[in-house]
């Protein structure tokens, strides 16, 4: 992140005048910090699991699973961050039909078990 989307950012007035190119920047690292709050959120889960504090491990585990609907949210709101893009930028980096096999072959793995399967 350049040092001027920093100080976009950190200027409240500027928050939505944030350009197109700077997009990028701003939902990867609201995705960091989101994902930095999940890990936090699941160990509090785990102490109360280990602790046997159902109410405790039910409201750690509920926020666990809004904070990843939300990071899924976010990510939907940038293509680049969109499967569909990264498997169209994969086809055309294919130098040869081993590639685009592997490519095809990650793309339907991906589709049926809603993951990225690395070969």
């Amino acid at each position: 992140m350049t040092c001027e989307t920093k100080k976009k950012i950190m200027q409240p007035q500027n928050y939505l005048n944030i350009v197109i190119c700077d997009r990028y920047d701003l939902v990867d690292l609201t995705r960091q910090v989101l994902s930095k709050l999940a890990n936090q959120v699941y160990r509090d889960a785990m102490i109360a699991f280990r602790r046997k504090d159902a109410r405790a491990l039910n409201l750690h585990g509920q926020k666990f699973l809004q904070i990843i609907k939300d990071i899924d949210v976010l990510l939907a709101s940038d293509d680049n961050f969109l499967l569909g893009t990264w498997l169209e930028s994969a086809k055309k980096l294919a130098i040869d039909p081993n590639d685009m096999k592997l490519v095809r072959t990650n793309s339907s793995l991906a589709s049926e078990n809603n993951s990225i399967v690395i070969i």
